[in-house]
């Protein structure tokens, strides 16, 4: 990799970590959830409807965010979720904030990253979250979620979050 590409990421994780403390907590009291899938698998549409379709039965408000920052994807929608392609980060990978960009963090209660650690998109993502409950699908050195869900059998998104939305359900 780039060596400024690394270094512009280091700093900007260090600049916007959040500091908010998280730990497990019931879904009775999430009022936000955000989802990131990764945009380059198979099978992303199911998945967000999946998605969608769990939260508002429970009467949670949730954003989904499917990212794929290929050079050679071209954006084909995906209904129900707002797309994160290149045109929509900086060039270091870092999500834009401004009008015309989503905001993937914004005060969220629970967050559920699908996106694997190669996409520093989701990771920076999470990184910066200020929910109260991280869960996610690969483990980190930095002790980023309070929930991890092995995809060793190499589960389709949807099923991987099946099974997340199984666990955060059991939690009381």
């Amino acid at each position: 990799m780039n060596p400024f590409v690394e270094l512009a990421r280091k700093i900007s994780l260090a600049r916007h970590r959040s500091k908010v403390p998280h730990a497990i907590c019931p879904l009775s009291k999430c009022k936000e959830a955000v989802v990131l899938v990764d945009g380059t698998k198979p099978q992303v549409q199911e998945c967000v409807d999946a998605a969608n379709a769990f939260f508002s039965a429970r009467h949670i408000n949730c954003r989904i965010f499917v990212i794929n920052t290929l050079k050679e994807f071209a954006g084909s929608p995906v209904a129900g979720a707002q797309l994160l392609t290149r045109k929509n980060v900086k060039w270091y990978g870092r999500s834009k904030r401004s009008k015309k960009h989503p905001c993937v963090n914004a005060g969220e209660d629970l967050l559920i990253n699908l996106a694997g650690p190669e996409n520093f998109t989701a990771y920076y993502a999470s990184v910066c979250a200020k929910a109260k409950f991280k869960v996610g699908v690969y483990d980190t050195k930095a002790q980023l979620f309070d929930v991890l869900v092995s995809n060793t059998e190499s589960y389709s998104q949807k099923q991987v979050f099946l099974q997340i939305s199984n666990i955060i359900s059991s939690v009381i």
